[in-house]
């Protein structure tokens, strides 16, 4: 399938993956899923980075961390403009402005479809999980199931959240209070309708049900 990609990686090459040092396993990175939790963990273990596009490893069983379009967007726009416009005054958010970040959406990977990170990935050679409130203890789990019998990451803090972060948690305050209009929250939910697709037709592994989940 292909998709229109009207921006350049800045900082997370498509394709980049960390693979397992004994067998045929692979972590795709999706940035905004808690990918600068995960990483480091996997390389205390020996995996090291790799381009799945680049180094022909789509035949190896990949985990891939999903997260609700809706979240990963408000802390994907918070993380660009944070990088990129630290200085913005909110008050020079007006309405066309506003407008113009709405009907845009996706300004770089940090707000991109989470499906342009996974492409050319067979889904029944995967293994699916959400960044949610889960997450640590079923990574702690499925790799105990991958043969690492001695890991326990489900105390272990997550890295670069928006909370930490005063500028990241201006900007996401100011978006997740703008989707409190239902015209602003339809548009963000169906420029993501390819990831709501996935979300929904794939297992997860150990996550409770989806109820708080639009389908998109």
């Amino acid at each position: 399938m292909l998709f229109h990609q009207p921006w350049q990686p800045k900082n997370h090459t498509l394709g980049t993956c960390w693979i397992a040092p004994t067998n045929d396993l692979m972590y795709v990175n999706i940035s905004k899923n808690a990918s600068s939790w995960t990483k480091p963990n996997l390389e205390e273990l020996g995996w090291v980075v790799k381009n799945y596009h680049l180094d022909h490893l789509t035949n190896y069983h990949s985990l891939i961390v999903l997260r609700d379009p809706v979240e990963r967007w408000v802390s994907g726009i918070a993380e660009y403009f944070s990088l990129y416009h630290p200085d913005f005054d909110l008050d020079d958010f007006n309405k066309s402005f506003i407008d113009f970040i709405m009907e845009q959406v996706e300004f770089d990977e940090h707000t991109a479809r989470q499906v342009y990170f996974i492409r050319n990935i067979d889904p029944n050679r995967c293994t699916f999980m959400m960044a949610d409130d889960s997450y640590r203890a079923n990574f702690t789990s499925w790799l105990k199931e991958q043969g690492y019998a001695d890991v326990d990451y489900t105390n272990r803090v997550y890295q670069h959240t928006t909370i930490g972060n005063p500028v990241r948690k201006k900007y996401a305050t100011f978006f997740r209070t703008l989707l409190d209009n239902p015209m602003y929250l339809e548009k963000i939910k169906k420029f993501y309708h390819l990831d709501y697709r996935v979300i929904w037709s794939v297992r997860l592994y150990g996550s409770k049900q989806l109820s708080g989940i639009h389908r998109g």
